[in-house]
């Protein structure tokens, strides 16, 4: 299998219009400025994050439908106007709305954009008591790393009191989050976020806890071979720096199956101390079919293991020293068996969509 620019691993449409009326509705609003194209550009078109200060303010909204585990439509809204204003018949969009994604400008002075957020948060849950409202405290890494603290607590406080003031106490789906698109911050919190939308997400984590279990594994994922967003993990505490290791696997793989054209054999073939990178088959598929498979093992000792299970969806398993040896062929073949276990397992869950 070979991946190129042209190709998309999850269905992505832009436009002012192109809405999918049967997938979940998640808005991005903010203030003018305040980062939400650039978050949008980063994440799923692959922009370098310099090259975002070019990016022109969205003038209409624009809406983003992403196709893969979940459908969703990702609605950017225009900071300059006032969506919550009397004038505007916004009851309909709150009501199918399962999300909120509010972006406020953390180098910018933010009292003004705290006032707006505690009025979308009020007209929200007047329409959609079920809304969840997720504030992420951008462009962080402009600030030093105790001023970030500092400033998350601020806006936190000043959201609770209006929130209180409002009589909107009772009001608990909201979540802080410290974001940048320098680093893996935007990609693990938007993971976090679409991952919360997927009804059979419980399902999911119960499969990924037995392929951990079976396969004596530290800690594995669901992710998107281009957004490299994961979508699903199993029940264990997540560390930040094992699914940045795990996403920078993805870039590896996909830089190494555009190398080697695409077109490997079914046996592996190994660089030394680095990587194994090949494309395998299962008995349903054919020989055109082939699907990535790459394993990585670090100066460290950590080894990692990643396996495309549906088309331009990919399992990655994250894999201690003191676990199994990741570079021994039969654990490799009961990776692999386990892998297509869990790929006919999704199968199963998600058989209408497939």
């Amino acid at each position: 299998m070979s991946y190129s620019d042209e190709d998309e691993s999850l269905q992505y449409n832009s436009s002012g219009s192109n809405h999918n009326n049967d997938a979940a509705t998640v808005i991005l609003m903010g203030r003018r400025r305040s980062g939400k194209s650039s978050i949008l550009e980063a994440v799923f078109h692959k922009m370098k994050p310099w090259e975002s200060v070019y990016i022109e303010s969205t003038a209409k909204p624009e809406v983003l439908n992403v196709a893969s585990l979940i459908n969703i439509n990702l609605m950017e809204l225009p900071g300059q106007i006032d969506y919550v204003d009397p004038e505007y018949d916004n009851s309909q969009m709150f009501r199918q709305t399962g999300a909120i994604i509010y972006v406020i400008d953390a180098q910018d002075e933010y009292y003004g954009a705290v006032r707006n957020l505690i009025r979308v948060v009020e007209k929200a849950y007047m329409e959609n008591p079920n809304i969840r409202v997720e504030v992420l405290v951008h462009k962080i890494d402009g600030l030093s790393e105790e001023f970030r603290d500092d400033t998350v607590r601020d806006i936190k406080d000043r959201t609770s009191e209006m929130l209180y003031d409002g009589g909107l106490e009772s009001f608990a789906g909201i979540d802080f989050y410290q974001t940048s698109i320098y680093d893996q911050s935007i990609y693990e919190v938007l993971s976090k976020i679409i991952s919360r939308l997927i009804p059979e997400l419980p399902s999911l984590e119960h499969l990924l806890d037995n392929f951990v279990q079976h396969s004596a594994i530290e800690k594995a994922f669901i992710c998107d071979l281009k957004s490299k967003l994961y979508f699903v993990t199993d029940s264990s505490p997540l560390d930040s720096k094992i699914y940045e290791v795990c996403a920078e696997l993805i870039d590896l793989s996909i830089d190494l199956d555009s190398l080697l054209g695409g077109n490997h054999d079914d046996d592996s073939s190994s660089l030394e101390g680095s990587i194994t990178e090949g494309a395998i088959t299962d008995g349903e598929s054919t020989p055109k079919q082939k699907r990535l498979r790459c394993v990585s093992k670090l100066s460290s000792g950590i080894k990692l293991y990643l396996h495309e299970v549906l088309k331009d969806l990919c399992l990655i398993a994250f894999i201690r020293d003191d676990g199994i040896g990741a570079d021994d062929s039969a654990t490799l073949a009961v990776l692999d068996y386990n892998a297509a276990i869990f790929r006919k397992g999704l199968e199963r869950i998600f058989h209408d969509r497939l």
